[in-house]
């Protein structure tokens, strides 16, 4: 492939394709998958994302975290249903008509603004209603002493003639857990969703597409799947294993790989990196690599390594901005211009996601979120 081989990010999409078909098979009949394409499809690319699992599944669905993500997938030619999870300011509500997107009503309050600007619009806005079953954050508080509240208020939702409902939906906090009483509180949430909806239901009130599961969920209580799932994490293939409770595998969509820079040998003693952050204890053949902390941030907060000839090379002397040095004297034969992976696999070893967040000192599911705009994305 011609492109600038400095840093960049391969993004597989074989291992999406694997990903979509092995959620698929956990999925009963007729159940839709909404898949998360929040932060630019997890910095892999939202548009080009879409348009792939689009063509896999013409009625699958999308979610996003606001108007602008939104936006930039319609204007890419994607079609199918989006959703914003999070809050738009009523003042652009009529983006969200012109582009076809649909809201989260992430409380009441802002139903009623929403609806005092949309008073003036022609069009219904397409809405899914969130509701809070115990995770503390939007939603309309819909359980204990809040429950015909909540019944009152999202009747009056579903009647109002400036909202198209769609769907209704909630966010269980405890699916990542596997301990006893997060898997109380899951079963807790969901019977409070139902609980609402069964009332809702049953005084006429159409609620659209039900979902409830995200990643974790999709995995480890498919008795839950009800309409809809919403899968981020498994379609990256980023959920880590101790929340993958029943071990089904996914395959990571992402390799990162840069150039070698400069080949030298360091005598003991000698300094590395800023502030002399590492000091020889031995003699060293070390190589300067064509990466840093400004294409994957907080690269270099942990232990790191990457992979030079399939050989495992530790980090030494921190990260820089736009480079890093690693310890090659075991890695044989090596020059400049030769290729490290610094996450993903080389031939017979990997650096997995569980090292990758080891290195950046953050979640496993959070690695994705690291990668900047500047390394470039190539699609295999």
């Amino acid at each position: 492939m011609d492109f600038i081989k400095r840093a960049w990010v391969e993004i597989s999409i074989e291992n999406l394709k694997y990903n979509f078909y092995k959620i698929k098979e956990l999925l009963n009949k007729n159940v839709k998958i909404m898949a998360v394409l929040k932060a630019n499809g997890y910095n892999c690319g939202d548009v080009r994302l879409a348009k792939e699992l689009a063509a896999l599944d013409d009625e699958i669905q999308f979610a996003v975290s606001n108007v602008e993500e939104a936006i930039q997938i319609r204007k890419g030619g994607v079609l199918n249903p989006i959703l914003i999870l999070g809050y738009t300011p009523p003042e652009y509500a009529n983006l969200l008509l012109e582009y076809n997107i649909t809201q989260t009503l992430v409380s009441y309050d802002y139903a009623l603004e929403l609806e005092k600007v949309l008073q003036k619009e022609e069009q219904r806005l397409k809405i899914h209603v969130k509701l809070d079953t115990g995770m503390g954050r939007i939603g309309i508080r819909c359980y204990d002493d809040n429950l015909d509240d909540a019944i009152e208020k999202v009747t009056r939702i579903c009647k109002n003639e400036s909202f198209e409902v769609t769907g209704c939906f909630t966010h269980i906090a405890t699916f990542y857990e596997n301990d006893q009483e997060s898997l109380e509180y899951s079963q807790l949430q969901f019977a409070r969703f139902n609980k609402i909806t069964d009332e809702l239901l049953s005084k006429d009130n159409y609620l659209g597409i039900l979902h409830c599961l995200n990643s974790a969920g999709t995995v480890n209580m498919p008795e839950m799947q009800m309409d809809m799932v919403r899968v981020g994490t498994l379609i990256y293939g980023a959920l880590p294993k101790i929340n993958n409770h029943k071990g089904i595998a996914f395959k990571p969509i992402i390799t990162i790989k840069c150039r070698i820079g400069k080949v030298s040998d360091v005598k003991k003693g000698d300094y590395i990196g800023y502030s002399r952050a590492f000091c020889a204890d031995k003699d060293l053949r070390v190589a300067v690599l064509t990466i840093g902390y400004s294409d994957i941030l907080r690269m270099g907060s942990g232990k790191g390594f990457v992979l030079v000839n399939d050989i495992p090379c530790p980090v030494i002397g921190g990260v820089c901005m736009d480079q890093m040095v690693v310890d090659i004297s075991k890695a044989g034969e090596v020059k400049a211009g030769d290729i490290a992976v610094v996450l993903g696999q080389y031939q017979e070893r990997e650096i997995d996601f569980a090292a990758m967040a080891e290195f950046l000192k953050c979640g496993e599911e959070e690695v994705y979120c690291h990668i900047t705009y500047r390394p470039t994305k190539v699609y295999i």
